[in-house]
């Protein structure tokens, strides 16, 4: 029995790697996302909002050394716990390799996030 490799949506070929990243690809990003995973406009907001919050300055430390396409997707999870969002399909169709690692720092994330927010203001401000 032969394995297929699945393609995916290619996330990544749509992202320019430059050692800088623009803040307009990372919005370009949750744009993909938002319409992949037909987040509803209150969900985008959310993870708009969200983001625009954990990507200060005063928040650098709080996802050190995680990916910011993992920052994002751990948001992303976060905004739709609710719904039947299967986060292991959407690394899957995130990345082709590691994707243990990419796992691990999303639900880094996502758990982060769920201490944060339901603890704290930073979702209200």
């Amino acid at each position: 029995m032969t394995m297929r490799k699945s393609t995916g949506i290619k996330i990544r070929d749509t992202i320019t790697h430059e050692p800088d990243m623009m803040i307009g690809e990372r919005y370009s990003f949750i744009k993909l996302l938002s319409s992949v995973y037909n987040l509803t406009p209150n969900q985008s907001d959310d993870l708009n909002r969200i983001y625009k919050k954990v990507s200060g300055e005063n928040n650098k430390v709080l996802f050190n050394n995680i990916q910011w396409e993992n920052i994002i997707i751990g948001i992303m999870s976060y905004v739709m716990r609710d719904t039947e969002l299967n986060i292991h399909d959407v690394i899957k169709n995130t990345y082709s390799k590691k994707i243990e690692y990419h796992i691990n720092q999303i639900y880094r994330v996502s758990n982060t996030l769920s201490e944060i927010i339901d603890n704290d203001s930073l979702y209200m401000n």
